[in-house]
């Protein structure tokens, strides 16, 4: 279930920048041999897209659909003439209209939409008897659209701005990273240095109600169990993940540079 990062991320910014390549998956041919095999083996069984909540809450996101469009984009793609028919859904083509050309794909094939649509929840792969990977692809075509083109929701601009600024996507402030340890017996690191573990928290379990009392209940059971643990509190860094999954792997990096 790991995202790859992308490998020597400066190089390789050069490069694109350079006209070299890109920064995520702008063509086809810029995905895995292995998310090009999955198109192909889809079983077109369709179990991926009942409990998809994308899907269940009305999004065009449909991942039996979108295997079968991107198959229809790569046997369009290697026709000998580089021409022909398109059946693919979301080309922006009616079905069975000459083409000049294979439309884009991120963007065009898979809609902007659509990418964005996807929780990456893994559920559909979960589910799927031959074991297709979505979420990869996904992450693929989401790093080209924000390091490459900046197109992406207005509303994710507060979280990266949130994640650069104060290290977490809701953008509170750093200082209130320790704020749920009042009323408990959790050392910080700075306090006690000697502690055998350190409780890594994450931007969910320092600030989110919810997962507050988690952290809580977790640091309950250390304590009962004996273990000498510590907490980075306001000195944590957010993981990446957020930046990662939507896209943004520059960022990404910052963060886990940062947090190790």
């Amino acid at each position: 279930g790991r995202l790859e990062p992308i490998a020597d991320m400066e190089a390789t910014m050069e490069k694109a920048l350079e006209g070299e390549g890109s920064l995520g998956a702008a063509r086809v041919e810029d995905l895995s041999w292995k998310a090009l095999l999955d198109v192909y083996t889809c079983t077109e069984c369709g179990r991926c897209v009942p409990q998809c909540p994308a899907n269940a809450t009305g999004k065009p996101l449909a991942v039996r659909t979108l295997n079968i469009d991107i198959r229809r984009h790569l046997e369009e793609k290697n026709r000998p003439d580089g021409k022909g028919k398109s059946g693919a859904a979301h080309d922006g083509h009616a079905a069975g209209q000459e083409t000049e050309a294979p439309p884009a794909f991120t963007g065009g094939v898979v809609p902007d939409e659509t990418i964005w649509s996807c929780t990456l929840c893994r559920d559909c792969e979960e589910r799927c008897p031959v074991l297709i990977e979505n979420v990869p692809r996904m992450v693929e075509m989401r790093r080209y659209l924000t390091l490459m083109e900046s197109r992406f929701p207005s509303e994710l601009t507060r979280v990266f701005n949130g994640l650069e600024r104060q290290s977490n996507p809701w953008g509170i402030a750093r200082a209130d990273r320790g704020q749920w340890l009042q009323g408990t017996e959790v050392k910080r690191l700075s306090d006690d240095p000697e502690v055998e573990y350190l409780f890594f928290v994450g931007c969910m379990g320092s600030y989110d109600d919810r997962s507050i009392r988690t952290s809580k209940a977790l640091a309950a059971i250390l304590k009962a169990a004996g273990v000498r643990f510590g907490v980075l509190a306001e000195a944590e860094n957010c993981n990446g993940a957020p930046a990662r999954r939507l896209g943004t792997e520059y960022l990404a990096q910052m963060l886990i540079s940062a947090t190790v």
